[in-house]
């Protein structure tokens, strides 16, 4: 029976995950799903869904967390959008992503005489790096694919 809930749940998820990021202007999602009975490591709460968006329109990202949403299942975050639904008002809450800034610091050796340091190459790559939602950045990121 429990890898059925969880099988249901992390298709449930999934599905919740895809339906949002085919909504147009959403750039990224991420779902984060706590189904323990405490909060977990990344601040989800007990029986709870942290659903975190990059672009998108909060009605149409609540309309799709309301019709793949499980029953008893929480929900969390900062956006909240309020949506009738068989004459009931539903409150949906989801978070939306955040930018970090992040700070590079480098010292730049040429390798042999004739070869020339761009620095202003250097800076356009890495100002073009792009992260995902809660990904974690690691020094060798910013050099190697």
């Amino acid at each position: 029976l429990n890898l059925v809930v969880l099988s249901q749940s992390l298709h449930a998820q999934n599905n919740m995950q895809h339906k949002i990021a085919a909504l147009p202007d959403v750039r990224q999602v991420k779902v984060l799903e706590n189904n323990t009975k405490q909060r977990d490591k990344y601040g989800v709460e007990p029986n709870s869904l942290n659903i975190i968006v990059d672009g998108g329109a909060d009605e149409q990202i609540a309309h799709v967390i309301y019709e793949n949403k499980g029953a008893g299942v929480g929900l969390q975050g900062a956006t909240e959008t309020t949506l009738t639904v068989n004459g009931e008002r539903r409150a949906l809450r989801f978070d939306r992503a955040t930018p970090v800034d992040v700070q590079v610091s480098m010292h730049c050796v040429r390798c042999e005489d004739f070869t020339e340091v761009d620095k202003d190459e250097i800076k356009r790559l890495l100002s073009i790096q792009r992260f995902g939602i809660r990904q974690n950045l690691s020094l060798s990121r910013l050099y190697s694919p």
